[in-house]
């Protein structure tokens, strides 16, 4: 049973299957309880916004880099006006060290000018995220002699299939 108590500016509705009241101010769209959550300043949406900023930057950086550091390399803060990046081994921190000038120029192209330098650290990787295989397409020379070596097996099995023809001739194709 459920009974409406109150004004038609505040109603307020009750049910046996409930403890708690539900206001008809209370939102009825996900999209409206996300805009509470991330609209006015709250922390919590302080945080969500930060978040999303850093998953964009790490999305960013990995279509910069080349694949192979790209696994190699996680975001992991953006602090006063630096980004801070991860890596799991000395080895894969020069290397991204190297090409930090090259990322910095990429993401102030991109939008995000608000940090002035990158930084590396070594440090594990909190999750490996395996980068999409980007397809080589073949030089012209390799993909003429997959013809030819398709070609060639062709014909053999054919040639094959006649042989075994020619030597059993009640044989039905």
């Amino acid at each position: 049973m459920v009974a409406f108590v109150g004004y038609a500016s505040s109603v307020t509705e009750y049910s046996k299957s409930s403890r708690y009241r539900v206001s008809a101010e209370h939102p009825r769209d996900i999209r409206d309880i996300e805009r509470r959550i991330t609209g006015g300043g709250s922390p919590f949406g302080q945080l969500l916004n930060h978040a999303k900023k850093l998953s964009k930057l790490d999305t960013l950086i990995r279509s910069c880099l080349e694949s192979d550091i790209a696994t190699h390399c996680q975001v992991a803060a953006l602090r006063d006006n630096r980004l801070i990046l991860l890596s799991p081994s000395a080895a894969w921190a020069t290397r991204l060290r190297m090409q930090a000038p090259q990322l910095r120029r990429f993401l102030h192209q991109s939008g995000f000018d608000e940090f002035e330098r990158i930084e590396v650290r070594v440090a594990p990787l909190s999750k490996n995220v395996p980068l999409p295989r980007r397809r080589k397409s073949l030089s012209p020379a390799a993909q003429s002699t997959f013809e030819q070596y398709a070609q060639t097996s062709l014909k053999t099995s054919e040639n094959r299939s006649e042989r075994v023809k020619t030597k059993d001739p009640d044989v039905e194709s």
